[in-house]
């Protein structure tokens, strides 16, 4: 079999025939191949809201059929919405590296950043752990230890003169509240999870009424239950 690779730019339309040729002449060109190519990546793309709700939007890529928002900061990349408009609404989102494709039967598109860096939010806490606020508690490591479909194995750092431990529990793309949990010590089991769904994790340290500031988000995936 013989083949031509010709290479088209996103979000174009083509239309080809084929014909052979030897010294005796040309024949009838063969039946038209026509179609799209993948779109365009999203183009001004927009955040707006805070952690708890916002909304996200774009401008059209010729011959998009859908979009597609993704949490990148998780592997496998986590899907927040999928839409045929130009917006969708996301829920307690906590992760500043989201990405946005657009798609048709040809394929995705590259991927385009969506830029929340400025959005307003739940306020963050200095992360320094020396400010006069905080009673100068630090921030604890967090770490992931295990995930599993429906458990998560989490543990931090010590903190020095901490009493007891907050740890904030929020659910990707869940309109619910965050759920915030006290711990005794410097581990947790969380059961009862979802399994193949985004989950995102921080600790801050306690004393007395004196509350530390929060430990830098970590997100992680549940893996799929395969017993069903």
């Amino acid at each position: 079999m013989t083949y031509f690779e010709i290479p088209l730019p996103c979000g174009s339309s083509y239309w080809a025939t084929v014909e052979s040729r030897n010294t005796g002449g040309t024949s009838q060109p063969s039946v038209p191949l026509s179609g799209t190519t993948a779109p365009c990546p999203p183009i001004a793309v927009e955040y707006s809201g805070n952690n708890t709700f916002a909304t996200v939007s774009w401008n059209t890529s010729v011959f998009a059929t859908s979009y597609t928002v993704y949490d990148n900061s998780v592997t496998p990349r986590f899907q927040l919405c999928s839409t045929a408009g130009l917006s969708c609404s996301l829920h307690n989102i906590t992760s500043t590296d989201l990405v946005i494709t657009a798609s048709n039967t040809a394929g995705d598109s590259k991927e385009t950043s969506v830029p929340i860096a400025g959005s307003s939010g739940r306020r963050r806490r200095d992360l320094s752990g020396h400010s006069l606020e905080n009673g100068g508690l630090p921030a604890p490591v967090l770490n992931v230890k295990q995930a599993l479909p429906t458990f998560i194995f989490l543990e931090w750092s010590p903190v020095e003169a901490a009493s007891q431990y907050s740890l904030l529990i929020r659910k990707q793309d869940s309109s619910r509240e965050s759920e915030e949990i006290t711990v005794q010590g410097e581990s947790i089991i969380l059961t009862d999870l979802i399994p193949n769904s985004a989950y995102c994790f921080s600790v801050s340290a306690e004393y007395t009424a004196t509350s530390g500031p929060e430990s830098e988000p970590v997100c992680v995936q549940t893996a799929q239950d395969l017993s069903q």
